[in-house]
């Protein structure tokens, strides 16, 4: 099988994007001008973990054992096993997407969800993805809509990794950030965040080794690459109150994702206040887009 053929390609400008809507509707690469601004895609990748980003429907990050109840009923979800025993990134990541439209500078994917499969997302859905690529900045706009007869609880995120080089540096702002235990969840809040999980104002990534959801995130997030003179503004819309940023020790890249929820939202509802996860009634509909513009 040729991977290419499978690729939406869009540009503008100096701005180029490669879809794979069959590889879990993933960017396969953003760049300008030849410069990666989210990180390379493998050449011979056959899953969204492999390439640029990955949208994150019907929830982010992890759920605990894969196991929630809701409106009094138990659920159990499939875990892969490199994450197991927690289910992992909902859905979206690991089905194939449909292209609905798809133009020189503008895509839109979708993804319909029945409920079918057993440990699978327990609630039908409709997803959407939509891409607007312009000279100077790429939109992707995240939907999500309940499809079934009953209430679904609901979240939206989008997992982009960019490349670590050439000095790279993050900014960005939150009020909180949450500790993991040794289960990967979420086990104590520090608020503010300690200072060297700070960055705020903008400094070199470094190794922090982080895997851990900040709430309270203001928005925008900045990502500069100084010695090519490159740089990334994120701002998303207010659905978007949380980030997860991942920086796995001894990679090339690391992970900032706008996402509207914190880890294990759906067995914390009832905890925390600001969980951010979203309970749709039937027909009912989650947006937001997420933006990254050229600086």
């Amino acid at each position: 099988m040729n991977p290419d053929a499978d690729r939406i390609r869009l540009a503008a400008g100096d701005l180029t994007l490669v879809l794979a809507p069959p590889l879990g509707g993933a960017i396969a690469g953003f760049a300008q001008a030849g410069f990666a601004l989210m990180r390379e895609s493998a050449p011979a990748a056959d899953w969204a973990d492999l390439l640029s980003a990955y949208p994150l429907v019907p929830f982010s990050n992890r759920i605990a054992g894969g196991a929630f109840t809701f409106a009094g009923r138990r659920h159990q979800l499939k875990r892969l096993p490199p994450f197991a025993p927690h289910a992992i990134h909902g859905e979206g990541w690991m089905r194939p997407w449909r292209v609905a439209a798809a133009g020189a500078d503008t895509a839109s994917l979708a993804l319909e969800h029945d409920a079918s499969e057993p440990g699978s997302w327990p609630f039908p859905f409709r997803a959407e993805q939509h891409f607007f690529l312009a000279e100077n900045a790429l939109a992707v706009r995240l939907v999500v809509v309940n499809t079934g007869a009953g209430p679904m609880p609901a979240g939206i995120g989008l997992h982009p990794y960019f490349p670590r080089h050439g000095g790279v540096v993050l900014g960005f702002r939150a009020g909180s950030v949450w500790r993991n235990g040794e289960d990967h969840l979420p086990a104590a809040r520090s608020e503010p965040p300690p200072p060297e999980w700070r960055f705020d104002p903008p400094r070199p990534l470094g190794e922090p080794g982080l895997d851990n959801c900040f709430a309270g995130w203001s928005g925008p997030a900045r990502i500069a690459w100084p010695e090519a003179g490159r740089g990334l503004e994120i701002t998303a819309d207010p659905c978007f109150g949380h980030a997860v940023v991942y920086t796995p020790a001894g990679r090339d890249d690391f992970a900032f994702e706008p996402v509207s929820h914190m880890n294990d939202a759906i067995n914390r509802m009832e905890s925390v206040a600001d969980h951010g996860l979203v309970v749709l009634a039937p027909g009912a509909t989650l947006a937001g887009t997420v933006r990254f513009t050229l600086v």
